[in-house]
């Protein structure tokens, strides 16, 4: 009866060690760099992010991955004009979707097109929403290192 306890013990203890030796890749950091970033747009719309912007205030090299408190910029095109006059931009924590920041902006309604710049603080993976005529136009998903 002991010896029988013993063994399932131990085996109890070499099933639990395994576990934890799993779980530790599956949650380290480099794994998440490796998950796909989010990227979704209605209607033929369009927003990158990037560390620079040319003279039509255009994103040439679009980047994802930035680092925490650097500034870097976001181009939206709507695809088609804007139909209205204030458009909003929200950036989430994509870990608990919860918003940290939301901008309205003035723009013109027939205009199809903003550029501006963005940080984030700390490290981890947020979302930049644009919501035209109260509707999620687009989402991007960066990585803050």
């Amino acid at each position: 009866m002991i010896r029988r306890q013993i063994i399932l013990f131990t085996v109890m203890i070499i099933v639990v060690l395994f576990g934890v030796s799993c779980s530790e890749d599956l949650l380290n950091e480099d794994s998440l760099k490796e998950e796909p970033l989010i990227n979704t747009s209605e209607g033929g719309a369009l927003l990158i992010t990037g560390s620079a912007i040319d003279e039509n205030r255009e994103i040439n090299l679009p980047e994802t991955t930035f680092t925490a408190n650097e500034d870097f910029y976001f181009y939206f095109h709507n695809n088609e004009p804007f139909g209205t006059d204030r458009i909003t931009v929200r950036l989430i924590d994509s870990v608990n979707e919860k918003v940290l920041a939301e901008s309205d902006y003035d723009v013109q309604p027939e205009s199809a097109a903003i550029t501006d710049m963005v940080w984030f603080g700390a490290p981890g993976k947020f979302k930049i929403a644009v919501i035209v005529d109260g509707q999620v136009r687009a989402i991007r998903e960066v990585l803050i290192e």
